[in-house]
């Protein structure tokens, strides 16, 4: 976030500069600017708050996108903030400096790019917000088996040299490619599942290689059981 913000406020400041410099130094008669008019002060004053606003939008943004989650969907926001900051000093530019041409419609035309550019933002910002909502569910739904095959492999390594490691090891890819789909339907057959884990996990520290082998094919039954029972919820 830092840096690309560090990048947007570095090209904020150059454009905005060059407003100022080609606004103020060039001579009135030249550009046809009364800046002792009230129009004259009132449409610098609306330009620069439409500046100043793209410059808070796009912060707001870039903080949102500093965790990296659902990048791709910030990534064409990104190109708006440098193309809205862009449109609003050449607009504002244009009719400060061109001759007839009112100050003030510098200012609605700013005005109406920082709407748009704050629309983008909210309306991205929230559908990676509702992504990341979905993500977060989905992972919280599939946490189940994955603690369970990373406990399997785990317990597998720790079997390291005994007959009944090639039975652990097949149980964890079994359990690998299970349905990874939680459901609050499942929770009976999951705590028989955890249960016989834990006397698995007995039987392996007691190099019980008989009772290894039960809990294994009890344990693949459970499994089996809960993968039919996910495909009728579904």
């Amino acid at each position: 976030m830092k840096k690309g913000f560090l990048y947007y406020g570095t090209v904020w400041l150059i454009l905005v500069g060059a407003f100022h410099l080609i606004v103020f130094m060039l001579p009135d008669e030249a550009a046809g600017l009364d800046q002792s008019g009230g129009a004259f002060w009132t449409g610098y004053a609306c330009i620069m708050l439409a500046f100043i606003g793209q410059a808070v939008c796009s912060y707001l943004f870039f903080k949102k996108s500093e965790s990296g989650e659902r990048t791709f969907l910030n990534l064409p926001l990104m190109t708006l903030s440098y193309t809205g900051l862009i449109l609003s000093v050449l607009a504002g530019t244009v009719c400060m400096a061109v001759p007839n041409i009112p100050s003030w419609l510098g200012a609605v035309v700013a005005v109406l790019i920082l709407a748009f550019h704050a629309a983008a933002v909210i309306s991205t910002c929230g559908a990676a917000q509702m992504a990341g909502n979905v993500d977060r569910k989905i992972q919280e739904q599939t946490r189940f088996v994955r603690s369970l095959t990373a406990d399997l492999q785990a317990l597998a390594n720790r079997a390291e040299g005994d007959a009944f490691q090639s039975d652990i090891r097949k149980l964890a890819e079994a359990c690998r490619y299970s349905d990874p789909m939680s459901d609050v339907a499942l929770a009976e057959i999951e705590e028989q599942i955890i249960q016989s884990f834990h006397l698995l996990k007995k039987a392996v520290e007691g190099k019980k290689a008989e009772e290894v082998r039960d809990r294994c094919e009890e344990l693949s039954r459970f499994m089996a059981d809960r993968n039919r029972t996910c495909k009728r919820l579904k």
